[in-house]
């Protein structure tokens, strides 16, 4: 960037059109009288914004240093916020671009940028563009049934700031049908919505009351008593989480849940090879797994509570979490759960980190007993699972684990069981940084539903490209 550049843009921004009269002569050698500069420079250095060289010249043709840049940044920082001065509202907002452009430059001259920035950018962008590929094969007796889904997804996240303790934010999304060439057919897919629907899924204020964060409106709430096995969904109500020291908090959450079953691997359609082999599948239906021994969609009253301490290489912690719902017939679990409308389920995890690339996570999740009354097997959940950043670019992991129904009715895990039956066995991953924002995820499960002697496999990947 050239001088003779920046001093007509640092004019424009401090000077304006207030003043056409300038108070002292150019005192720069290089820069002549009927110069198209002369003006400018000479009011920018009468006001202190520029000085120049120590030999008495401009140099107006030389290239200049993000450095130098910032000391002139710095300069028109100061004369915008003088108390008594008059400036405009478009010069302030000028400068507040340029102060957040020149930030840690301005950083090492010791300048504070925080208050400017917080008004030039009172509301944030980002997301995601995403591509999604997920496949099921389930073989039973020499009968198989194979779903596979495709969908292309964007997210927006914006945060607005409200004040010094509150901020707002939303998470809208749009997802398509990656088999389509237009939107006009729909992909139905987990979470409720219909793939070609737009959806604002988040809203939410969070902010400190006295040491405690609260978050207030719709939301994501993640049980950390477990590392997510038994909650990673969105809520609408409240949340509180109480630090007690530096190792300890306390996470209480309570509100509305509503789950809508509409994932595109949960239904097969007559005529799917194996659909008469397993009697599920109604075409009609959008349950998980069969109406007979799922459970339907619908709202329900939540409340979950986690401690959890963390501590150098160790993590552990103990949850509990109530589904209630909000009429009988919403939560009518058949042969799981008898005629209950309540899900109740207790969780505890831990994790140690043996370095900072090797980690280790045990997590348990169980149902309360006196609600399961046919399936026992479907009691506990449980997950062993070992990470390992091979590289800085690239982590790998294994798993063994249980995932019951209704156990993880809103888990954290991408290979959840998509069919309602619950499934157990062994399960690897890896998440690779291509470039910078740029990563892909794949995850591959092989094992058994719980519920039968039917075998499952499932992968699921994606392509993410973040902003």
């Amino acid at each position: 960037m050239k001088k003779t550049l920046v001093s007509a843009l640092t004019t424009a921004l401090v000077v304006g059109a207030a003043s056409t009269t300038f108070a002292a002569a150019n005192p720069f050698a290089d820069v002549p009288a009927d110069h198209w500069a002369y003006d400018a420079v000479s009011e920018l250095t009468s006001k202190g914004v520029v000085n120049g060289f120590p030999d008495g010249t401009f140099r107006g043709n030389q290239n200049m240093t993000r450095y130098e840049m910032a000391q002139i940044v710095a300069k028109a920082m100061a004369k915008v916020n003088t108390p008594g001065v008059a400036t405009s509202g478009t010069d302030k907002a000028m400068v507040d671009k340029l102060a957040a452009e020149f930030k840690d430059e301005l950083a090492n001259l010791g300048v504070r940028v925080d208050e400017l920035e917080a008004r030039m950018d009172n509301v944030k962008w980002s997301g995601w563009v995403r591509y999604e590929y997920k496949t099921r094969r389930q073989e039973n007796n020499g009968a198989r049934a194979v779903s596979t889904a495709q969908r292309i997804k964007l997210r927006l996240t914006p945060s607005m700031k409200i004040n010094n303790q509150w901020t707002a934010h939303a998470r809208m999304e749009y997802g398509m049908d990656a088999n389509s060439a237009h939107n006009s057919t729909a992909a139905n897919w987990s979470g409720g919505y219909t793939g070609t629907q737009f959806r604002v899924d988040q809203a939410w204020v969070d902010g400190k009351i006295g040491k405690a964060t609260v978050k207030l409106g719709r939301f994501g709430t993640w049980g950390e008593a477990g590392h997510g096995i038994a909650m990673d969904d969105n809520i609408t109500g409240a949340e509180v989480n109480i630090p007690f020291g530096k190792d300890w908090h306390v996470n209480l959450a309570a509100g509305r849940y509503s789950w809508y079953p509409t994932d595109t691997l949960n239904s097969f359609q007559a005529g799917d090879a194996g659909y008469t082999n397993y009697g599920y599948g109604n075409k009609n239906a959008a349950l998980l797994g069969d109406p007979s021994n799922g459970y339907a969609s619908g709202t329900w009253t939540y409340y979950g509570a986690d401690v959890y301490f963390a501590k150098n290489k160790w993590d552990f912690g103990i949850g509990y979490r109530e589904f209630v719902g909000k009429d009988a017939t919403v939560a009518q679990f058949a042969n799981s759960m008898g005629n209950s409308n309540k899900i109740k389920i207790a969780s505890a995890g831990i994790g140690y980190k043996f370095s900072p690339a090797v980690g280790l996570k045990v997590d348990y999740s169980r149902v309360n007993a006196s609600e399961i009354a046919d399936n026992p097997n479907q009691k506990h959940s449980w997950n062993v699972r070992l990470d390992w950043q091979a590289t800085k670019k690239i982590g790998l992991y294994v798993s063994y684990k249980k995932l019951s129904n209704p156990g993880t009715l809103a888990s954290t895990y991408d290979l959840q069981s998509y069919n309602g039956k619950g499934q157990k066995g062994w399960e690897v991953g890896t998440d690779i940084n291509l470039q910078k924002n740029v990563s892909a995820s794949a995850y591959y499960f092989q094992g058994d539903n719980l519920d039968s002697t039917s075998k499952l496999k499932m992968f699921y990947g994606n392509l993410n490209f973040k902003f």
